[in-house]
């Protein structure tokens, strides 16, 4: 942990205001160290460096979403609001076969729970579509898990044999063109359900972290919320005031759309 500190602390010193944590499952950060740590231990530690506006976690295993690590982001404003918990699905056969089952909380309690937080905390997830076995049953349970759960920001993709691996030795691969359709049918779904929590924020003013300029044009800057990750979640398109790259500036939104919200700057934080 202290060199992963150090360097924090170095990154700050630099003018950093963010840094993502990043690993295949953050929750089990330190468990391999002597003497053993873990995530939540490194939180407050990280907390204690001056200059890091936002701390996010990336890539979390739903088992390990403890109540600790609520309590951390529900008081620490440094904290980002923000969970990606890839779940690959829902079904309990197709979890089994990926050797993936969960045990004790289900899913959607997992979700209930966070959301029962006082603090709005931001949920990711990916899933996949097309696993040998799922059927049409499976799907729908899928579906029905993403029509209720309403997540901030979902990617879904289509299974794809690995040589080599377990899954690839596995028979009932549904048709290309139906695991296709169910993709589009996920897809369109989450569409309709980020518009919705986007047009909520219009007239709301908040935060963002000043990137860059627009890559499409020179008359927009791009920012992003505590609500979103660098690079796989939308962005914030800044068509008016004045704003400066790397600094976390109080933006109006004013435009919502699916993925991407447009605002103004209004004053620095």
């Amino acid at each position: 942990m202290r060199s992963l500190i150090t360097e924090a602390k170095g990154m700050a010193e630099r003018g950093v205001k963010e840094i993502n944590l990043v690993a295949q499952d953050t929750t089990m950060y330190g468990r391999d160290l002597s003497p053993s740590t873990c995530l939540e231990d490194l939180l407050e530690r990280l907390l204690e460096i001056k200059g890091l506006e936002w701390i996010r976690i990336l890539y979390s295993h739903p088992m390990g979403i403890s109540e600790r690590l609520l309590d951390l982001i529900e008081v620490n404003e440094r904290i980002c609001p923000y969970l990606d918990i890839p779940l690959q699905h829902v079904n309990s056969e197709v979890l089994e076969a990926m050797g993936r089952g969960y045990y004790g909380e289900s899913p959607i309690q997992m979700v209930e729970r966070i959301r029962a937080m006082t603090r709005r905390i931001s949920i990711r997830t990916s899933l996949m579509v097309g696993f040998p076995g799922e059927t049409e049953d499976a799907f729908r349970e899928l579906y029905d898990f993403v029509e209720t759960a309403e997540f901030d920001h979902l990617g879904t993709f289509i299974y794809s044999p690995e040589r080599g691996t377990h899954a690839a030795r596995l028979k009932g691969i549904p048709d290309p063109m139906l695991s296709e359709e169910r993709l589009n049918a996920v897809m369109t779904l989450q569409k309709d359900i980020s518009l919705k929590k986007n047009q909520r924020l219009i007239n709301k003013i908040m935060p963002v972290l000043i990137e860059g300029v627009s890559p499409e044009t020179d008359l927009l800057l791009t920012g992003r919320t505590a609500w979103m990750a660098p690079d796989v979640d939308g962005q914030v398109l800044i068509n008016e005031g004045n704003g400066t790259v790397g600094k976390i500036m109080q933006v109006l939104i004013h435009e919502a759309h699916p993925y991407d919200l447009v605002g103004e700057i209004i004053q620095t934080l």
